[in-house]
């Protein structure tokens, strides 16, 4: 196996990064890295940790409106897909979780002026 250059190194973990924010499973980009790239599968393997690091990072510098928007964007599309692919309990599923991220009632507190408050 040849020797890889920084340079190409990073591009190729760059391009596992992008492709992992647009959402392909580990496997496929294990498959994806193997087949683009001829490498090993211990070395995509080993910049899919790395991928992984980077977006461990970016999620700690996120804010949480951010990351919230992130998640119902993805379960949005998640559901989408499903239903256009007739897997009608997935998409059951993901839009019944966007209405307890969202609209479900949350548990209101009790005024400690009223009555019986037991707080």
């Amino acid at each position: 196996m040849a020797t890889t250059s920084r340079a190409e190194r990073k591009r190729r973990r760059m391009d596992a990064l992008q492709q992992m924010k647009n959402g392909r499973s580990r496997g496929d980009l294990i498959d994806y890295l193997v087949s683009n790239y001829d490498l090993s599968r211990r070395s995509a393997m080993s910049d899919l940790s790395w991928a992984d690091k980077e977006l461990i990072k970016a999620w700690e510098t996120a804010d949480n409106k951010e990351v919230m928007g992130w998640m119902l964007n993805r379960v949005q599309r998640l559901g989408f897909l499903a239903e256009q692919n007739g897997q009608y309990a997935s998409a059951v599923g993901a839009y019944r979780l966007l209405w307890e991220m969202t609209l479900k009632d949350k548990p209101q507190k009790r005024n400690p002026y009223h009555g019986n408050y037991k707080g």
